[in-house]
């Protein structure tokens, strides 16, 4: 029985676990381009439309701006829009999502063997919100995008505006430390 418990609980940690590291980091980029040229960046304004959805926050908004300010303002210099090499583009999403789970432990006999399973016999939805920051780089002599990055995980309600901050720098460095992009 003790090692039943033991199994049990490694399970659930392993389930634990994954369940946290659900942030989502991808990227794309224009093949053939040369980003070694990249030396002074611009950050165009959010568009105007971002800030009437009312499931995008403005704080969050500002989090972003000085994330990427701070995270670019490390590798590149930032200049106006008429004497940078690339734009760079932001977006806040948010989006509503459900998850439906399933979990039920029991005991089961066959064949006079006794054994534990996982049998799928109680239902659920979670409830919660996702958020997805998109970051452009365009060529600011061609405005095309020539490289995108997008991080996306589930939105915390209970973090302190202190705690939220951190959260954003945090996805803004590990998104861009993908850039430039390795072929």
């Amino acid at each position: 029985m003790k090692k039943f418990g033991q199994l049990i609980f490694v399970l659930l940690s392993v389930l634990f676990i994954a369940s946290c590291a659900s942030q989502k980091t991808t990227t794309d980029y224009q093949p053939g381009y040369e980003f070694s040229s990249l030396k002074k960046y611009y950050l165009l304004p959010n568009p105007e439309n971002t800030k009437d959805n009312p499931k995008v926050s403005q704080l969050d908004l500002k989090r972003i701006e000085y994330a990427l300010e701070n995270t670019l303002n490390t590798r590149f210099e930032k200049v106006e829009k008429e004497q940078a090499d690339f734009w760079v583009r932001y977006h806040l999403l948010v989006e509503e999502k459900s998850d439906v789970r399933s979990v039920d432990v029991g005991f089961s006999r066959r064949n006079s063997w006794y054994y534990w399973g996982i049998r799928d016999e109680d239902v659920y939805t979670v409830h919660y919100q996702e958020g997805s920051i998109i970051v452009d780089f365009l060529d600011a002599k061609t405005e095309d995008v020539v490289w995108r990055g997008v991080t996306k995980g589930k939105i915390k309600p209970k973090l302190n505006p202190s705690e939220r901050q951190s959260k954003v720098v945090e996805e803004i460095n590990n998104l861009l430390q993908l850039f430039p992009p390795t072929p």
